[in-house]
């Protein structure tokens, strides 16, 4: 079994060159299909509060939040 070391980790400049090099079409697909994950949330949540089911309102307000993280660096990069 090996071992994990900070050497074998991806250096932080090296992920900023693959994101600098993601075209502008892989960007929009990528948005677009976080945009409609957030719609599917937001559905679930309609359909969790119709049915009064909390353990699935739960889960879809978690599924919710998630996806708002993951479009955060969309929204943050002023470089694109």
């Amino acid at each position: 079994m090996s071992v994990l070391r900070k050497a074998d980790l991806p250096r932080k400049d090296a992920i900023e060159g693959l994101q600098e090099h993601m075209s502008k079409n892989e960007r929009a697909y990528q948005l677009w299909g976080w945009i409609l994950f957030l719609v599917c949330a937001i559905f679930f949540i309609i359909s969790a509060i119709q049915n009064h089911d909390i353990p699935y309102l739960i889960g879809s307000i978690v599924f919710l939040l998630a996806c708002v993280l993951f479009l955060i660096p969309f929204v943050t990069d002023k470089k694109k």
